[in-house]
């Protein structure tokens, strides 16, 4: 089998569609895979747009105030302190759009 891939790293391994598709015959299951996880994308990406634009508004109006993030996970942590509300809000469209983004595997037969 010849493995196409597109994206690098253990985060794009756990979240992968792999399929196996028959590109002659046209697999209607693969087809409605790949459908919605081309969906799921092109949401995740409006998210983020939306999150960028209330970001940038909040910003651009100096929304006054800190905020402070912490993220812990397995083997790091984040720490963000005294930043504004609308950082706040893009750093969270951009992990928004990490997240979502398109990434599938196909096994040509």
């Amino acid at each position: 089998m010849e493995s196409i891939k597109k994206g690098v790293g253990m985060a794009n391994t756990l979240k992968t569609l792999d399929l196996d598709l028959d590109v002659d015959t046209g697999d209607a299951i693969s087809k409605g895979a790949l459908y919605f996880q081309f969906a799921y994308s092109i949401i995740g990406l409006l998210v983020t747009v939306l999150c960028f634009a209330i970001g940038l508004l909040l910003f651009v109006q100096g929304l006054g105030g800190e905020s402070t993030v912490l993220i812990k996970g397995s083997g790091y942590e984040l720490s963000i302190t005294k930043a504004a509300p609308g950082t706040i809000v893009l750093l969270a469209g951009i992990a928004v759009c990490w997240v979502t983004k398109y990434n599938v595997v196909i096994h040509k037969k």
